[in-house]
């Protein structure tokens, strides 16, 4: 269960609203300068001492469904050539952050899906197109020895 703080369960469970929910998406690669941060909500905005500017983008988040908590999809508007500049450069894949904040309060991160890679990417003159995914821990082996005798005689 996640929690957040009493402004933004008390948003989230009501029927209406004044609080704007804002996105946060931080783009990191060892070949940028800086890392890329973008946000929705129509107009910059300031959050960690950080700036992310807006750009128009769609995001399909993960459920917290076990079976797909891995993988998201995301589609940011190629208004700029600059991420696709930035994006053809990269030799390896970019770490993307997600973060959910609240207009008034967006130095406190309500949500953070964090970790993911980009892992397939596509762009054309209007939208950028990528699934970003994170290390699914859950099918990797637990152990990779067995407890014999032969192989760890101090237990026996």
């Amino acid at each position: 269960m996640r929690t957040g703080s009493v402004t933004f369960r008390e948003a989230i469970f009501s029927q209406q609203t004044e609080e704007v929910f804002i996105l946060l998406i931080e783009i990191s690669h060892p070949t940028l300068p800086d890392d890329i941060r973008v946000c929705s909500g129509g107009s910059n905005i300031t959050s960690g001492g950080n700036l992310y500017v807006y750009y128009p983008f769609d995001i399909t988040l993960p459920d917290d469904v076990a079976e797909s908590v891995s993988k998201a999809k995301i589609i940011i508007g190629n208004v700029s050539r600059d991420l696709t500049d930035a994006i053809r450069k990269m030799t390896s894949s970019p770490v993307i952050n997600v973060k959910l904040v609240l207009a008034s309060n967006p130095d406190v991160i309500e949500i953070a899906f964090e970790g993911f890679k980009l892992v397939t990417v596509d762009y054309n003159a209007l939208t950028i197109t990528g699934d970003i995914s994170i290390e699914d821990f859950l099918t990797e082996p637990v152990q990779g020895d067995s407890f014999v005798p032969s192989q760890f005689p101090g237990l026996f």
